[in-house]
């Protein structure tokens, strides 16, 4: 097979040929330096690694090598990885029970094997590590062709084989602390067990004394623990071992009273120590503060000292508790801490017993009676309240070394991912990801390590996979699978694929209903799309329902309803998948360009990979794909990787100054006016019931949009028609800023006149006469906006300048017009050409030459406006002044621009009225390129418009 920088490989005799696998490497070299040939196999021999590749073999040109891992399909579990390939074993080496073999003793099932290719910089680029899982012999019936068919798989086959823990996950954190306890009664015993049986080898179990027995295994509210006992009515005595006296003891234990706390003077624990004065110590609740109390006692059970009070209320609370005593000087110090079990810090009051000595501790009873001969007393027990996994140390450990292993609720997917890898003894892969930003766990299951892993990645939707540069596990969390950049970009007319991909347009994937139910609580959530082509409408307005229940562990049942709807909007993708993209490394375009054969091998589960277009078939956008596992084919001809793909682009989620991704979509947007082929200005308006407009800011260019299946490039955004008369004109308006002519209607050609800051209109004769000024055509919904200031207080009657809208004729179109009267008041008003459907008192005054802003809006045949002064901020844009729906001599479109006129009786002489900075806000009009895609077509009106690439929001 040609390899780049590489000879072809001589045959061997006996139809053997050396396999020389130019396998893919990872993304990141390993360290270690290549020995430059085309591939290395190795297996971990007696504690070295050997390189075996001589004996790597193909068998007439036919045999290969093969690899695969992750997974093979979208909703699939990940696989363990797999290698597959031949052994010559003529001289029974790889005969794992062949005495005389040099490997003899060293190579098993379960031997590591892994396979590199030179990488970057002349180091090694592992594509596999993993473990034999089986080697069986074969021969021809000659006796002399014999070889050994090799399978290694991954460590999940290794995982996938385990067994579910023996014991809980709080015992298992505690018996792998750095520092062990000298003694340890997990209390986890199951009903009608005669002791509290010991955790520490050769240490006898804990007595039970009392009238009755304690309700064992009857309280599980410690999720991190297996059942505990209820200690109504009952003691428990455990005798601790003879050791060498040290200057610490540090008895903890898990405590949970019940919510209406205990009697007076109930003892929670007592330490009892040989004589050296002080014999015990007590821990008791007291009912004034509904606290614990540590008190020291002489043999005779007098009190030595003073007591040391906790402040914490410990009624109803799950509490880890912590005696802590340390010979200091002729003294002990004394620390009463208490952590809540979901908490992160203790709880701490300290201080100093003197003129006492710390002696060898002897007996650790739980809830017994006091021995105090000075009140308060307390009796055996502690009703409705629980102690367990009670152990003693010699020294003193920081109270939060158990981590979340104390109560594994609320810890994050990521990071239980890792503590999970480290309790398997497998190493994990770090690749920088952020593992606290991920979903927050729920309790921790007895399962298998494996189920327990998968879990994690059940609940966060992220992506675990094998190490290929470590025996080792590694985990891509969600965040990291959102708005990636490409990893691999592939070019189909380039020549880059092996395999013609094929297009699947089915329903195996589609999601429309989703039911989630948390493992911990029961508690569900239901999402389901039922609009759209996927949604759980019949055909043909949708596809019917689809979808199976999902669960997950979680912290809280509040994530419920995002996690529902993640999943949905990942299960509605509505486009085409290609489930394997293929690629021949032997091939000129990567023979040719190392590079691009870096990034093929560099593809990971989780990577995105870009093929761009266009294919012979629509769509001609390029193709963007999520990988999920792979699969790779080595013979001495071709070096084949099949990637395992889902669509990318559900991933694609809003990041701030992202480009692409850091822009908003409007809440619907459609075409305004038909569009032909050649067309590079569009009109677009709101959907029906939606504001948004697209961003008028020069700053946010450029940006793509999709109409009927084509991209455009958005260039420039206004609106439609935008004027701020910065020129001079007399008996005319002329052009406006956006191009568009304005047009006299009434009146005389010397009534209008354009000053350098405003288009004037002067009432010389017949002032009621409605002098029109229009501009854009053809006009159906819309928003306009005009300053408007007039030259004169009104006199005999007011003056009315306003907004024109749907202007078909002199006798057909509306108007949202303003009233300057005659005592300095300023009314709105909506009228239908001169007839006035209401009026409405504005509250606001004017002079002379003072400016006001008029805002007005038409929907169907509804009208609204607003009225503010120059310099004072605009209502509310949700609120509407005045709001009238017109039901005769209606008028569909027409026409938008402004009039002025006075009512009949004005006495004013040549007065005028000033308008600026017109703009008709709505439709909009976007300068594009188009046919950015490929795709030319006319677009009638109505047609959706929206972003190419919407962001969605992030889980």
């Amino acid at each position: 097979m040609p390899v780049s920088g590489s000879a072809g490989v001589a045959a061997r005799t006996l139809a053997y040929q050396r396999r020389h696998a130019n396998t893919p490497g990872p993304s990141r070299p390993s360290g270690e330096t290549s020995n430059g040939q085309p591939v290395t196999v190795e297996m971990y021999l007696a504690g070295t690694w050997v390189d075996i590749t001589p004996y790597v073999l193909t068998r007439d040109g036919s045999g290969n090598i093969e690899i695969t891992g992750g997974r093979s399909s979208a909703g699939s579990k990940v696989d363990p990885g797999r290698c597959r390939f031949q052994l010559n074993n003529r001289d029974g080496r790889f005969s794992p029970r062949n005495p005389v073999g040099p490997y003899f003793g060293t190579l098993s099932i379960n031997t590591q094997v892994r396979v590199s290719v030179p990488g970057v910089d002349g180091l090694k680029d592992y594509r596999f590590w993993g473990e034999l899982s089986d080697l069986p012999q074969e021969w021809d019936t000659s006796g002399s062709d014999i070889w050994v068919d090799v399978e290694a798989m991954g460590v999940l086959a290794r995982l996938q084989r385990g067994r579910p823990p023996a014991t809980s996950i709080l015992r298992r954190g505690i018996e792998a602390l750095a520092v062990v306890p000298l003694a340890y009664w997990p209390c986890e015993d199951l009903v009608g067990s005669a002791k509290v049986a010991s955790a520490a080898p050769g240490l006898p179990g804990m007595t039970i004394r009392g009238p009755s027995s304690p309700a064992l295994a009857s309280y599980t509210g410690f999720g991190a623990s297996d059942p505990l006992p209820v200690m109504t009515g009952t003691e428990l005595v455990g005798r601790l071992p003879e050791y060498t006296i040290t200057p610490a003891v540090q008895v903890r234990f898990l405590l949970r009273m019940a919510p209406n706390g205990a009697g007076d003077g109930q003892v929670i624990c007592r330490i009892q120590q040989d004589d050296a004065g002080t014999m015990f110590w007590e821990l008791y609740y007291t009912t004034a503060t509904n606290t614990l109390t540590l008190r020291a006692l002489d043999p005779d059970g007098s009190p030595l000292g003073g007591e040391l009070a906790h402040p914490l209320d410990v009624r109803g609370t799950q509490l880890l508790v912590s005696i802590e005593l340390q010979q200091v000087g002729t003294g002990i110090s004394r620390a009463l801490r208490l952590l809540e079990v979901n908490g992160t810090a203790a709880v701490s009051v300290t201080d100093t017993q003197n003129l006492s000595t710390l002696a060898r501790v002897t007996l650790l009873s739980m809830c017994p009676a006091t021995v105090s001969v000075v009140g308060p007393y307390g009796t055996r027990g502690l009703p409705g309240g629980t102690v367990g996994h009670v152990a003693m140390w010699t020294t003193t450990t920081p109270m939060t070394e158990l981590g979340e292993r104390l109560d594994p609720t609320g810890e994050t997917a990521g990071a239980r991912f890792q503590r999970l890898c480290a309790e398997a003894r497998v190493a994990f892969e770090s690749l920088g990801f952020q593992m606290t930003d991920t979903a927050a766990m729920g309790p921790e299951p007895r399962e298998k390590a494996v189920d327990r892993l998968e879990e994690c990645e059940t609940a966060d939707l992220g992506i675990m996979y094998e190490a290929r540069s470590a025996l080792a596990l590694g985990y891509r969390p969600r965040t990291s699978l959102y708005t990636q950049d490409p990893t691999l970009t592939l070019s189909y007319t380039g020549g880059h694929l092996s395999q013609v991909p094929k297009p699947v347009d089915d329903l195996s994937a589609v999601k429309n209903v989703v039911d989630v139910t948390n493992a911990s609580t029961s508690g569900t959530a239901r999402a389901s799309a039922t609009v759209g082509p996927r949604s759980t409408a019949e055909p043909p307005e949708g596809i019917g329902e689809y979808g199976d229940p999902v669960t997950v562990n979680i912290a809280s049942d509040t994530a419920l309803p995002d996690q529902a709807g993640w999943r949905l909007h990942l299960g509605t993708v509505d486009e085409a998948r290609y489930p394997q993209i293929s690629v021949n490394l032997a091939r000129a375009p990567f023979t040719s360009d190392p590079a691009l054969r870096t990034q093929v091998l560099a593809v990971r589960p989780g990577n995105r990979i870009v093929l761009q277009g266009p294919l012979p078939v629509p769509p001609s956008d390029d193709i963007s794909l999520m990988a999920l596992g792979y699969a790779e084919n080595i013979d001495n001809f071709q070096h084949r990787l099949t990637f395992n793909c889902q669509p990318e682009s559900p991933w694609r989620v809003a990041a701030a100054d992202h480009n692409t991704y850091g822009r908003a979509d409007t809440d619907g947007s459609v075409l305004y006016a038909d569009v032909a082929p050649g067309d590079t200005t569009i009109t677009v308006a709101p959907s029906n019931g939606e504001t948004g407009l697209w961003s008028t800011n020069g700053a946010d260019l450029p940006w793509d949009i999709r109409v009927g299946g084509e991209v455009m490039t958005v260039t420039a955004a206004s609106p439609a028609a935008v004027d701020t008369f910065t020129r001079t004109a007399s008996n005319t308006w002329g052009t406006a800023d956006s191009g568009q002519v304005w047009t006299e209607q009434a009146g005389l050609l010397s009534d209008r006149s354009v000053t350098g800051t405003a288009g004037v209109i002067t009432l010389a004769s017949a002032p009621d006469t409605i002098r029109r000024q229009l501009l854009v055509d053809g006009v159906r919904d819309c928003e306009v906006l005009v300053s408007i200031s007039p030259g004169q207080v009104s006199l005999g009657q007011p003056l009315a300048p306003g907004i024109v809208l749907r202007h078909a004729s002199a006798n057909a179109f509306y108007r949202v017009r303003l009233l300057f009267r005659t005592d300095s008041t300023v009314r709105l008003s909506i009228t239908n050409v001169a007839t006035e459907i209401v009026q409405l008192t504005t509250g606001l005054t004017y002079t002379a030459g003072a400016v006001f802003w008029l805002r007005a809006r038409v929907d169907g045949h509804r009208l609204r406006g607003r009225v503010w002064a120059d310099g004072t901020p605009e209502p509310d844009p949700d609120v509407w002044q005045i709001d009238r729906t017109i039901t005769s001599a209606t008028v569909s479109s027409g026409s938008v621009g402004v009039s002025s006129s006075a009512i009949v009786g004005n006495s004013n002489v040549n007065p005028t009225v000033a308008f600026g900075d017109f703009a008709l806000i709505e439709p909009q009009a976007l300068t594009v390129t188009r046919s950015v895609n490929g795709v030319s077509k006319p677009h009638s009106a109505g047609a959706d418009v929206r972003l190419a690439n919407p962001p969605i929001v992030a889980l």
